[in-house]
């Protein structure tokens, strides 16, 4: 049996066979390997954060549904009785960059919880990089425009002041910071804002529920350099 004083910190281990996931027991955690993170020899318990091999090897659905959770998947804690000595099969190095990879998978999971609209614009399969969310976002309005909005947020790449009326004519373009840019009117007046600057009004509740879930999401992306969009400020007569 393994014990404390056999398996240090920085030790890799690997977990015997029959043991299962304690949070969902459909799930075998035989074969996984990982370092140890720290040994709680009191409570009979080893911390374990897994290796590359077995992150990369890991179910998308485990990841996924952990994700959705507020759960860890990267690192566990189990009896000291479940794991036995093994040869490392990666550096911590190594490590760290199959778990940066592998979030950033899956870095709107969350979101299917949070915001279930969201993941049936992005779809289950989505790489979870920015651009390739922003065009299912464009394909997603270009299905519900036109639609009337208030500008809710204060003028930065647009003219127009808070609480105006204007009517989402279309998606002028796609920016790496800024998201959604859309072509609205206001009177005669034409120009681009930020689809996230605006709150739909008078409309539907699908249009008004899709306009907040891309505010939220577009609150979890990391943004991009500053490039103003070459619509930006567009002001044309109708």
């Amino acid at each position: 049996m393994a014990s404390a004083s056999v398996i240090c910190v920085g030790d890799s281990v690997v977990v015997r066979a029959g043991v299962v996931c304690p949070d969902d027991r459909s799930v075998s955690l035989a074969g996984w390997q990982g370092r140890v993170g720290a040994v709680h020899g009191e409570l009979g318990s080893v911390w374990i954060l897994w290796d590359s091999v077995s992150l990369c090897d890991m179910p998308d659905r485990y990841v996924r549904e952990s994700e959705e959770a507020d759960q860890d998947w990267a690192s566990i804690v189990l009896p000291l009785d479940a794991v036995t000595a093994a040869e490392p099969r990666d550096t911590p190095q190594q490590r760290e960059a199959a778990r940066r990879s592998i979030a950033e998978q899956h870095r709107w999971d969350f979101m299917h919880r949070e915001h279930p609209a969201v993941a049936e614009v992005l779809g289950e399969d989505h790489p979870g990089d920015v651009l390739t969310g922003l065009r299912a976002w464009e394909r997603h309005f270009a299905a519900v425009l036109p639609f009337t909005a208030e500008i809710v947020a204060p003028p930065c790449t647009h003219p127009a002041r808070v609480g105006a009326r204007v009517e989402v004519e279309a998606v002028a373009a796609v920016d790496d910071y800024f998201g959604l840019l859309v072509r609205v009117r206001q009177g005669r007046t034409r120009f681009a804002v930020p689809l996230g600057d605006v709150a739909a009004a008078n409309g539907s509740a699908s249009v008004a529920g899709a306009v907040g879930d891309y505010a939220a999401w577009m609150r979890t992306c990391p943004r991009g350099r500053v490039r103003m969009p070459a619509s930006g400020h567009i002001a044309t007569a109708a």
